[in-house]
């Protein structure tokens, strides 16, 4: 009798995981600091504020500030307008986000290919 009750619960309870909505990606999905992995073409770390993100080049340790135009956001994805050292207005996709928030992908451009990043 007792399984049939635990049965119940599980299957309701899987029945709300299934309908509830996904919920967009926000601001607090992406602040702060993401270390790029080794396999990383080129091995960086980013770091973002609400008016700008910071790479820093790991490989010599240099760093660029770029001003942040605007975030948008999705169920799956967060794309960040930027301005780049020549003022020119660019755009970056991050996506992949995992449920524990601590792990992300840049999405392949024309800029580059996929990187991973995880929270540092």
């Amino acid at each position: 009798m007792l399984w049939k009750v635990l049965l119940g619960i599980a299957i309701a309870n899987c029945g709300l995981a299934v309908s509830t909505p996904a919920s967009a990606l926000a601001y607090q999905d992406i602040q702060g600091s993401w270390c790029g992995l080794a396999s990383n073409r080129n091995l960086t770390n980013v770091n973002f504020s609400p008016e700008s993100f910071t790479i820093t080049f790991l490989s010599n340790n240099s760093q660029v500030s770029l001003k942040i135009v605007r975030y948008e956001f999705t169920d799956s994805v967060v794309t960040i307008q930027y301005q780049n050292t020549s003022g020119a207005t660019l755009q970056v996709h991050y996506g992949e986000f995992s449920l524990d928030d601590q792990r992300m992908a840049q999405e392949a451009s024309t800029a580059g290919p996929r990187y991973l990043f995880v929270r540092c």
